[in-house]
């Protein structure tokens, strides 16, 4: 049975309402969204990990080293690596091999370990992706509401494409913006724009195929995505669009590079940076303003 838009979406807010005894929900977003992608990247590594082993059955003569080539040259995009390789906490840096120890103190380090250790491992990718991740720490947040939030996310559908596209993720994505601009206040602005803004901006910007978008002030990233969605709705190719971002706040330009990934989006560069006050920090993204 195909995974619902509404279905995804109650069980996201279901995680984030067990944050209410810990922050105020103008801070939910730090914390939900670095566990929902992680768990988006767990769920699609173990998918394909689980075609390779299925194709490959009868390659028990393989070695280690030759099996790792294999798996990802013709199956993986990214790498889940080991997070302490070599001792005996050595563990798979998933989303499921850390919810196996939610009961056993440290899962903030855990956690912390483990997305540190993806983006390391994927630096083309993923480098600075989840943000400061202070919330990691136990100070921030206790172990137990950490627990209670990632065991409410664990039951939502399993998120690779063979279960859940692209158009549901990004659209559950877009909705827990939503919320949490709704509950923050003055705040809300840092990372969403209302959608008839953008929509009225992307629509003068008429951007083409294969041509650039620059957003100086990027936020969560919904313009880039809005335009690359124009440009699909106009029998165009989204994905040839060259998506550039600026954004002043680390964590929120984490959360836009998260989102463009969601909504399969993968030809873009988002960099931390105060346009207005330092415009040479516009100049070392090297980014252009082809379509502005």
């Amino acid at each position: 049975m195909a995974v619902t838009q509404q279905e995804i979406e109650n069980r996201l807010w279901d995680a984030a309402d067990e944050l209410r005894v810990a922050m105020p929900e103008a801070q939910y977003s730090s914390v939900v969204f670095p566990l929902m992608f992680w768990k988006y990247l767990s769920d699609t590594w173990e998918h394909h990990h689980q075609e390779f082993l299925a194709d490959n059955e009868g390659l028990d003569g393989l070695s280690a080293e030759e099996a790792h080539e294999i798996e990802y040259r013709d199956y993986q995009s990214f790498e889940i690596p080991f997070i302490h390789p070599g001792t005996v906490q050595q563990r798979r840096a998933s989303w499921s091999s850390i919810l196996a120890t939610i009961t056993q103190p440290g899962l903030g380090q855990r956690v912390r370990a483990s997305l540190q250790a993806i983006e390391t491992a994927n630096p083309d990718k993923f480098s600075r992706l989840f943000g400061s991740m202070t919330w990691t720490s136990e100070e921030v947040l206790s172990g137990e509401v950490l627990a209670a939030v990632m065991q409410a996310m664990d039951r939502t559908p399993k998120m690779h494409e063979g279960n859940v596209s692209h158009d549901v993720l990004g659209g559950a994505y877009e909705y827990l913006l939503k919320r949490f601009s709704d509950g923050s206040g003055t705040r809300a602005g840092q990372f969403f724009t209302p959608r008839e803004v953008v929509e009225l901006i992307v629509e003068v910007l008429d951007p083409k195929g294969f041509e650039s978008v620059y957003d100086p002030t990027c936020g969560s990233g919904g313009m880039l995505i809005a335009s690359a969605n124009l440009l699909k709705t106009h029998g165009g190719r989204g994905y040839t669009l060259r998506l550039y971002g600026q954004e002043a706040v680390p964590d929120t330009a984490g959360v836009a590079r998260m989102n463009l990934f969601m909504h399969n989006l993968t030809q873009f560069q988002v960099e931390v940076g105060d346009t207005l006050k330092d415009h040479a920090s516009r100049s070392r993204t090297g980014l252009s303003r082809s379509s502005m």
